[in-house]
């Protein structure tokens, strides 16, 4: 049986915070983040991420990990849906640990074995565009999702008229190239519960 939801009821979830008031926390250190709550009981998570831009996982053990003092749990790929053994850039998760101690979870990162299969892999969008490139193996045959020429107004006028003309490499030339995603520098959420005794 779904809950029914009534917006206007809450006043912190469901609802945009002050943006600016965010800032000025988050600039002079006032911001409350998850990782500053001490409660007592608390894990502690650390993750491992891929060593290699392109790779599969061929293997991967944890039982050392899982076998440390404090380690209350160790996920994989294979435990957690948003995560594959296909690897497209460094850092991608590979497992996580869940400790008593900050330290504990990192020991257990590093007694976690993975064996690679490193794939070839290209840094430069340019060239990953090409026809016949390597292929990153995110889409089939292809490693361009989409490709949209935007244009406004008179360029050709608009290039004649102007006081200055800058003339720059054609790798450069009106060339905009963005992330899928993009990075969330000071945090991307979090969650912190208390249950209580």
């Amino acid at each position: 049986m779904a809950i029914p939801y009534d917006k206007s009821t809450y006043n912190v979830v469901g609802t945009p915070g002050n943006k600016d008031q965010n800032a000025t926390q988050i600039l002079t250190g006032k911001w409350d983040f998850g990782a500053d709550k001490c409660f007592p009981d608390k894990l502690h998570a650390r993750i491992l991420g891929s060593a290699h831009a392109h790779a599969q996982i061929v293997s991967i053990d944890t039982s050392a990990a899982e076998a440390l003092p404090g380690v209350e749990a160790v996920t994989t790929y294979l435990d957690c849906p948003t995560w594959s053994e296909n690897l497209f850039f460094v850092g991608q998760e590979v497992a996580a640990v869940a400790a008593t101690d900050p330290y504990i979870a990192a020991r257990a990162l590093r007694l976690i074995e993975v064996v690679y299969d490193v794939r070839p892999h290209i840094t430069d969008y340019e060239e990953a565009a090409e026809s016949g490139s390597t292929l990153s193996g995110v889409l089939p045959d292809t490693n361009v999702r989409r490709m949209t020429e935007i244009i406004r107004g008179d360029v050709d006028t608009a290039w004649a008229g102007s006081e200055v003309q800058l003339e720059l490499p054609r790798a450069t030339q009106l060339t905009i190239s963005t992330a899928r995603l993009n990075p969330m520098p000071v945090s991307a959420g979090g969650l912190v519960t208390n249950s209580g005794s």
